[in-house]
């Protein structure tokens, strides 16, 4: 049995539930609760449930600090940043960048990494922060048969200058001008 605060919502007697007549109200309060039977809905009431909710059902891999604008202008911010804390110490998000988060990915054996390739989510990153990207003049070299040296990707052509330093795991992301 699991104690917890929920709500019931109102249930019909009638149906074969096991359930008596007298439990056809609407309660709020501490219940025992049988973790196997589903009879509560329980909402993210916490800014840490509700950020959680928004980066779950989000498909962006990354998360900039206006991302949470609204709750930001609803609570405070100094709050969603400690939310946000803890979401990397759970291991749900992995900080890449000043005020930039990206979603993890777990593997069976408990390693925790990226979801995408570091130059991928920075890019993604970019353009949320209004910054126009392309691939660097080593992947145009590349794919002009210039070279046959395959680019590494850690470098990222932008349309203006980026003062922020994103990186993960010892690889840092370069930028140079288009």
């Amino acid at each position: 049995m699991v104690k917890d605060v929920v709500y019931l919502q109102k249930l019909d007697a009638d149906k074969s539930s096991g359930i008596p007549p007298a439990a056809d109200i609407d309660l709020i309060g501490v219940l025992d609760v049988v973790p196997t039977l589903i009879l509560f809905e329980k909402r993210a009431e916490t800014l840490l449930g509700k950020i959680k909710l928004r980066i779950k059902k989000r498909k962006d891999r990354t998360f900039v600090l206006n991302d949470f604008r609204d709750f930001i202008e609803r609570y405070d911010y100094d709050q969603v940043l400690r939310a946000l804390r803890v979401l990397v110490k759970e291991k749900i998000l992995i900080k890449i960048g000043q005020g930039i988060y990206a979603k993890t990915k777990v593997f069976s054996n408990g390693m925790v990494t990226l979801c995408s390739s570091l130059s991928e989510l920075a890019e993604e990153a970019l353009k949320k922060l209004g910054v126009k990207t392309s691939k660097s003049k080593s992947w145009d070299d590349y794919n002009a048969g210039k070279t046959t040296q395959v680019p590494t990707g850690r470098v990222i052509a932008v349309s203006k200058r980026v003062r922020r330093k994103i990186s993960y795991n010892g690889y840092e992301i370069e930028f140079e001008s288009m």
